[in-house]
C-alpha cells in the first residue's frame, strides 16, 4: 500500500485520551468552553467519538496531513505494517479525524487517505471538491487501467467504460479480507503493509469491487 497511495502517515495522538476525547461533544464543550475547536474523531473500529482538536495542547495533532480529512468529504484507510503481538490485524476503513490507534491499541496505524484537498478553509464546498486529487500513484492506476482495459477518473460520471479511487478502495479492502488472500500471506502480513495483486481482469475487478463496498 505504500506504494498506491502518495501521501499517508500516522493519525493523531493526543497524549492524554481521557481529557480530549469523549462519547458527548457537549461534555467537551462544557470543559473548555469552546464548540469551535470540536470534531468527529474515528477512535476505534465502529467507535466514532468527540475530539477537542486544539493543535497546541495535543501531542501529535499533524495539522498538515489531518487536513486532508478533518470535514472533507473522504474516507482512509488505515493498515499497521507490523504487530507487537505477532499478529494480522485487519485494515480497517474510517472517515474525519482519525486516532493512531484507530485498529490496535498496541501499534500505531498508518492512515491513507483516497483523496488530497488544497489548502484552505475546511468547510466543504462545491469548489473544493471539484479542487481535490487523487491520493493514487498515477503509474500504478494506469498499469491498473490496461489490465482492466478502463479509464480513471477522478469522480463518477455517466461512461460506464471508467473506474474511480473509492473503486480502487473497494477492490483493495475486498482482497484483504479474503481469506484466501489472508491464508495465502499470513506470515508475510504480519511483518509488513499487505501488498495487493492487480487486478485479472474487468469482471473480477468489478466483482472484488461490489463485495469490498457492502464491507
Amino acid at each position: 500500500m505504500k506504494d498506491l497511495f502518495l501521501k499517508d502517515n500516522m493519525g493523531i495522538t493526543t497524549g492524554k485520551d481521557k481529557e480530549f476525547i469523549s462519547f458527548s461533544s457537549v461534555e467537551l464543550e462544557n470543559s473548555f468552553k469552546d464548540s469551535k475547536s470540536i470534531s468527529q474523531v474515528s477512535y476505534r473500529p465502529f467507535d466514532a467519538r468527540f475530539l477537542y482538536y486544539k493543535q497546541d495542547l495535543l501531542a501529535r495533532p499533524r495539522p498538515d496531513f489531518m487536513k486532508h480529512l478533518k470535514d472533507r468529504d473522504n474516507i482512509a484507510l488505515t493498515s499497521i505494517r507490523r504487530s507487537r503481538d505477532n499478529k494480522v490485524v485487519s485494515p480497517f476503513v474510517a472517515r474525519n479525524l482519525i486516532d493512531k490507534c484507530i485498529i490496535s491499541t498496541l501499534d500505531n496505524a498508518n492512515i491513507f487517505p483516497l483523496y488530497l484537498y488544497s489548502d484552505g478553509d475546511s468547510q466543504q464546498t462545491i469548489k473544493d471538491i471539484q479542487e481535490r486529487t487523487s491520493n493514487l500513484q498515477a503509474d500504478i492506476v494506469n498499469t491498473i487501467c490496461e489490465k482492466i482495459g478502463l479509464n480513471f477518473a477522478l469522480d463518477r460520471d455517466s461512461s460506464e467504460n471508467s473506474f474511480t479511487p473509492i473503486d480502487v478502495l473497494d477492490y483493495i479492502y475486498a482482497v484483504l479480507h479474503s481469506p484466501t488472500y489472508r491464508e495465502k500471506y499470513k506470515e508475510f502480513l504480519k511483518i509488513d503493509f499487505p501488498r495487493v495483486p492487480y487486478p485479472k481482469d474487468t469482471d473480477t475487478f468489478w466483482q472484488l469491487v461490489k463485495l469490498g463496498g457492502e464491507l
